[in-house]
């Protein structure tokens, strides 16, 4: 097909993807997208959040193939209600590459504790597990370490070889040096020039190499071509030598094969002779073997053109532009129950179908990733007079242009950094003007909820941004401006940053966000982490920010009113203003936490929390809303495995709230036991006594919970869960007991 239809095929297929589709979204999953990377020893699995989330508990180090790991949401007083649906989802669709080959069955994510959620793990076979929360707290990220490494398997002979439509040559093994045999030590790269015969004197030009080198060994192919190109056209001497053949090499390992060709030959065509070149023929020998097709067996009379003849420029070009596409789904339907019942009344809470559907869909080539998402889903309401809830959460198309190192995003989206505070309609773009720095910009529609189907037009926003780094190879920084406009309004114009710095040992992340239409300080995030030792780890927290986020817009909050401009009449721009601070406390945050590894299979947990939320002012009708003042809470949690069953785990927990006008002491039990590979149970027990001090009141409650999951294949699985909460309260000496039964069950898919 010629180049030009193809690319318009593409883009009926992009819009035909994103467009038409039966369900309007859900709630958009918690878990925005899941990236898979190979390591030398297996892979680095990282979960990227919509919510900021800390690592408690995980068996660190251990053997399994299933994992359990105990997170807690960052500031939990302060979050909205929007964020809080996302922190309670029961178990949202989570979907992953599986083209990468990492030996993941399964990740689930369970909010039915919001504040401290649990995320399991469902390997295919047994792994050695690291968990640990990135440094700005918005992903989790999953090392393990397998027995089998990963590579993309060769064909045994070349008649298997050749019946592969696709040909893919053999990703190295993990326990070999990136370089093949013909690379290793009789005829090693390294042998042709040392690391200090490669260095060019030029400062700039000796960290882009360094920076190359480096993205090689990580298999980061893309960003090695990109700079090892640049490398040819500004060095000379060794260090140009070297960054065309690895040019080649990086293009090979990219599967990009013509161009491999192409850059191996003209190493020959400059450096015809010596060692080196002798190694350059031998693997673009190696090249055109692996990728020759089978010849097509002649019809009776039929003459061949000459034997072994190449391949025309045409064709071979036309080859260059063929594109790999590669499409996903995941659909989920669970119905929900929920029954209360309160002295000798009983009323039910819940009984609705919910529907889930995320689809994914990339196309690339040598040139262009183009890739198209959807999150959807239906709220089918059984109860009478409960509307059904459709909800739009992520729509989007995005294209990276390969070569400029360009990339624009367009749709419903969610951007955690630049100073965006999470979900938009709009645009992103992202220029690589170096290694070193990276252009962002994006103009946009906030949207405030999934429940907002429509696209919103009454505040609108544009903002820059500048990522910066790494230096030193440990610290990055993003540098950003932006402004918000409310129904020609000043909404909200702010000014920030954020600081990451990451060693084989610490990690640190800051960001501060500052208002300077309101001459306030938005955020201020401190996150430090240590690993003292290979079984100790220091956590320290402090975050201060604004409750909700300071915008003209909290001039609303508590008016009785859903816009701004209702109250254009009543106040003027300042008194606006006004009103928006008098609506917005303070939230501050300070954690501080240590945990041990007390074996392969145990780990304990201990942190100490103070809060505080400031109260907000009595003006305009709205009445004075007090402060918590410093609350503390203690926290301890064991997390073992290995108990009753092999790859069982369980989490134990206990904690104390001690707040301005009560005590909560809690016991949590989390457990889950694999009868099988395919099915297994998961118990839960949460006990909450609680006491006011000002007054003899009390409550008791009771809560467990079964829950219970079953691969019947490996694209489909079932899974229902009980329970109930059981509540024994005294208020002004009368008591009250409150039973509820819950109950979900449902299936998944994936495609």
């Amino acid at each position: 097909m010629p180049y030009f239809p193809r690319k318009i095929s593409l883009l009926l297929t992009v819009m035909i993807f994103v467009v038409v589709t039966p369900f309007k979204a859900h709630a958009v999953d918690i878990v925005d997208s899941v990236k898979v990377r190979p390591t030398a020893e297996g892979y680095e699995i990282t979960l990227n959040f919509l919510v900021q989330l800390r690592h408690l508990a995980s068996t660190n180090g251990s053997k399994t193939n299933d994992v359990q790991i105990q997170m807690q949401a960052l500031n939990f007083s302060a979050l909205t209600s929007d964020e809080l649906t996302l922190l309670g989802d029961t178990g949202p669709v989570v979907s992953w590459n599986r083209r990468k080959g990492a030996p993941i069955e399964d990740i689930r994510y369970d909010g039915s504790d919001p504040q401290r959620p649990l995320i399991y793990f469902l390997f295919s076979q047994e792994v050695y597990v690291k968990v640990k929360s990135s440094p700005d707290l918005r992903s989790l990220i999953v090392n393990i370490k397998t027995d089998t490494k990963p590579a993309i398997a060769e064909p045994k002979d070349e008649e298997a070889r050749n019946e592969h439509e696709d040909v893919v040559l053999p990703a190295p093994k993990s326990d070999e040096p990136l370089i093949d045999e013909e690379f290793k030590e009789d005829t090693p790269v390294s042998d042709a020039f040392s690391a200090e015969e490669v260095k060019s004197g030029d400062p700039e030009k000796d960290h882009v190499f360094s920076n190359a080198e480096m993205a090689i060994k990580q298999q980061d192919y893309d960003k090695a071509i990109q700079l090892y190109t640049k490398l040819v056209n500004i060095a000379q001497g060794a260090m140009k030598k070297r960054s065309q053949e690895m040019l080649g090499l990086a293009r090979e390992k990219n599967k990009q094969f013509a161009h491999a060709k192409a850059e191996y030959e003209k190493y020959l065509q400059d450096y015809p002779q010596g060692a080196d070149s002798d190694r350059v023929r031998q693997r673009l020998a190696g090249l055109i073997t692996a990728t020759k097709k089978p010849k097509a067996r002649l019809a009776e009379g039929e003459v061949s053109d000459k034997d072994g003849e190449e391949k025309t420029a045409d064709a071979e070009a036309e080859e260059e532009e063929e594109w790999e596409s590669r499409y996903s789904a995941n659909i989920s339907q669970i119905y929900f129950f929920d029954k209360i019942r309160t002295g000798g009344e009983s009323q039910i809470s819940r009984s609705d179908l919910d529907t889930d559907l995320d689809m994914d869909g990339r196309w690339s080539n040598e040139k262009y990733d183009i890739r198209a998402k959807y999150a959807g889903g239906y709220l089918y309401q059984f109860r009478a007079g409960e509307a059904d809830d459709d909800r739009l959460s992520r729509l989007n198309i995005q294209t990276k242009y390969k070569d400029l190192g360009f990339l624009w995003k367009l749709g419903r989206q969610t951007q955690t950094s630049g100073g965006v505070l999470g979900r938009f309609d709009g645009l992103f773009t992202s220029y690589e003007q170096s290694d070193k720095v990276k252009i962002n910009a994006v103009v946009g529609l906030p949207v405030d909820s999934s429940s907002d189907v429509d696209v919103p037009t009454e505040r609108r926003f544009a903002g820059m941004s500048l990522d910066l780094g790494k230096f030193d190879n440990k610290w990055d920084f993003n540098i950003f401006a932006i402004a918000q406009n409310n129904q020609g309004t000043t909404d909200r114009r702010a000014v920030g940053g954020e600081v990451r710095y990451f060693d084989d040992k610490k990690t640190f992340f800051s960001l501060l966000d500052y208002d300077v239409h309101f001459m306030d300080l938005n955020i201020l995030l401190l996150n430090f982490s240590w690993n003292i030792d290979e079984d100790n780890t220091l956590t320290v927290l402090f975050d201060r920010r604004k409750s909700p986020l300071l915008t003209t817009g909290n001039a609303i909050l508590g008016q009785g009113v859903n816009s701004l401009s209702d109250l254009y009449d009543d106040f003027t721009e300042e008194e606006l203003r006004k009103l928006a601070e008098d609506r917005t406390a303070v939230s501050t945050t300070g954690t501080i936490g240590i945990s041990h590894d007390i074996n392969e299979k145990m780990q304990v947990f201990a942190d100490v929390t103070v809060s505080e939320l400031t109260g907000t002012p009595a003006s305009a009708g709205v009445e004075e809303a007090p402060g918590t003042g410093y609350e503390f809470f203690y926290n301890l949690q064991l997390i073992t495995n290995d108990n009753f069953l092999e790859n069982d785990s369980i989490i134990y927990g206990a904690r104390y709230s001690d707040a301005q006008n009560s005590d909560t002491y809690t016991l949590t039990l989390n457990s889950r036991f694999p009868f099988s590979r395919d099915f297994r149970l998961s118990p839960k027990l949460r006990l909450d006594y609680r006491t006011e001090k000002d007054s003899s009141d009390h409550r008791f409650k009771t809560r467990p919970t079964l829950s219970v999951n079953y691969n019947v294949s490996k694209h489909v699985s079932l899974e229902a869960e009980a329970g109930g909460e059981l509540t024994r309260e005294t208020s002004a000496g009368e008591k009250q007991s409150t039973q509820e039964l819950f109950a979900m069950m449902g299936y998944r898919a994936n495609f």
